[in-house]
This record gives C-alpha cells, structure tokens and sequence, in this order.
C-alpha cells in the first residue's frame, strides 16, 4: 500500500529592515507623538505572528544607551509602550506578517519628552533601534536577540524654523541696489531665532557684485534689520556665498506661530546692454543658524524644512 506524501513546512520570519518610507534624520518637536520608522517584516512558509517587540534608545553621539530621556513612550501597532532606562518591551501585539516576498510593514511611533526648564536639553541626538522579537509560526514561538535595526536619528527641540524661498522673477533695471530673494521663515513649536543665513548668489553674464563688507541688506516690512556679513563679492559670471549675520549674532526674534519674510538686497554693478542676470537661493543647511527659545540653546544649525527655490533678476 502506497501511502500519500507529507511535506511539513517550516515557517521562518526574517530579521526586519527598515523601510524607505521611514522619514530621514530630523528635528522633532518635543511632548509631540512622532513618526520615527516603519520596519518591513516578511515571513516565509506561512504566516508568522509576531507578539512582542523590543526596542532601545541610543545616544547618536556615541552608541550609548540613551540615558537623558529623550523619548518618553513607544508605540506599535498602536499601542503604547513607556520607555524606561532607554528599553521598550512591546508585549501583548498580535501582528500577522503573511507569506510573501513583500512581507508587511510595522509603523513605530513615539512621544518625545519635554524640552526646557524641568524637562530636557534640546537639539539631544538620539536613535531608537529595534533590538529582538518574538513570534509564533505554526506551533512554534520563536525568539530573536541580538538585532540591530536602527532608525534615523532624531533632535528633539522645543521649537524649530522652517524656511522658504519665495520664487520669482523680477527685472534687472540697471546697476544699484536690487532685491535679490524673499526668506520666509517661520517658527515651529516655539519660539526661535534665527541667528544666521546663508545666501548663494550666482552671476550670469557681466552683473557682479564688488568685494565690500556688510554690502548685503536685509529688509522686513520694509525696514531694514540690523545686519553683518563679512567681505563679500560676487564675479562677473561667478558664484559666491555670503553669511549674514542678525544683530551681531544674537538673532532676530521669531514668536512661535509666526512667519517672517526677509527680503534680501545687495548693490549689484557691471549691468550694460547685454543680458545678464543674478540668481539667489539658500546656501548649505550647515550656514543656517538658530536659537530654541523654548530650550535655551544657541547655534543649532539645519533646519526641518529647508527651500531648494531659487529667485532670479535678468537683464534680457
């Protein structure tokens, strides 16, 4: 007698990986639930039930488990899990991962702590990372240590600007003083100031900008603010980039909520008869310079939202 064939099949749930939908590293807003990673888990042999989750928060700086409090809860499937002495064990989930190669995606989020007096200090890097799990496949669970799937890391500040660059087109009339681009910066969470920014200006054609100090202006509401920046040129048909400098470094006042549009000037010669034109945009995110009010802490540098408009005059 010929008796029928049984393959028993095992099923196995692999590692998971962080997926490219996980937002990059980032500042976020304290005593706020965030968006940290979403994590691809893909199961073969069958569906795989995944009931906990372990996690850490590390120090950016130096790998260290995270002992400042950055975050204060994670939260899975959602459900909330605190974080304490920089571990989250995420228990009682019931996360069906069916087979397939596309396996299914987890979204991990979590609350950040309060930044500023009672609470922590801003702009403190951190990363959270997933460290084991288990799940039931069939009749067995399965338990994984030892894993390291980190998320981008994170900068927890009590308030943060985002900025724009209005683009536009305007005339190039002839030589003098020209508005080259309009900054729109607003203050996010909390009170900010901006301390610094960086303008890249580009040259097409003959128009140029002769070398002097403080030689770029900078207007709000039509008044002009108080503004420094070193020996500054731009050349026929070059580029250069020029940091301006608010109130000698003590920064210009943004409330929270508020949006403040400065409007860039600088004396532009070398405008004859033929076409020419000046360019104007923000220049590397490292030049741009910022205080959080809320959290007491200068000379943050980078910004959330961060313009790649560009503003252009033209002789045509």
């Amino acid at each position: 007698v010929t008796g029928n064939t049984m393959t028993i099949t095992s099923i196995t749930l692999a590692d998971p990986t962080k997926a490219s939908t996980s937002p990059i590293a980032q500042f976020l807003l304290s005593g706020q639930e965030v968006f940290v990673a979403d994590y691809n888990f893909v199961s073969t042999g069958g569906t795989s039930v995944i009931d906990r989750l372990v996690f850490e928060v590390l120090k950016a700086s130096d790998g260290a488990k995270d002992d400042k409090g950055t975050l204060t809860s994670v939260i899975v499937d959602g459900k909330s899990f605190p974080v304490i002495n920089g571990v989250v064990t995420a228990t009682g989930l019931n996360i069906e991962i069916p087979a397939g190669h596309a396996g299914k995606t987890v979204q991990v989020k979590a609350v950040t702590s309060h930044v500023g007096m009672g609470g922590i200090e801003s702009n403190l890097p951190s990363i959270l990372r997933i460290t084991g799990y288990r799940y039931a496949g069939g009749n067995t669970v399965v338990t994984q240590t030892g894993i390291n799937v980190q998320a981008n890391q994170m900068n927890i500040v009590g308030g943060m600007p985002s900025v724009d660059v209005i683009s536009e087109t305007g005339p190039l009339t002839g030589n003098g003083t020209h508005r080259l681009v309009k900054v729109k910066v607003t203050a996010n969470g909390g009170p900010v100031r901006l301390r610094e920014l960086p303008v890249k200006i580009t040259s097409t054609g003959t128009a140029e900008i002769t070398t002097d100090t403080n030689n770029i202006e900078v207007r709000v509401d039509n008044n002009v603010t108080t503004t420094t920046n070193e020996s500054f040129a731009v050349a026929a048909g070059g580029t250069s980039t020029v940091q301006v400098v608010f109130d000698g470094g003590a920064g210009y006042n943004i409330a929270e909520g508020q949006t403040v549009e400065f409007h860039v000037y600088a004396p532009i010669a070398g405008v004859g008869t033929t076409a020419t034109s000046i360019r104007a945009e923000l220049g590397p995110k490292t030049g741009l310079k910022w205080t959080d009010v809320a959290g007491n802490k200068a000379g943050i540098t980078g910004a959330n939202v961060y313009s790649s408009n560009f503003s252009v005059i033209e002789k045509k």
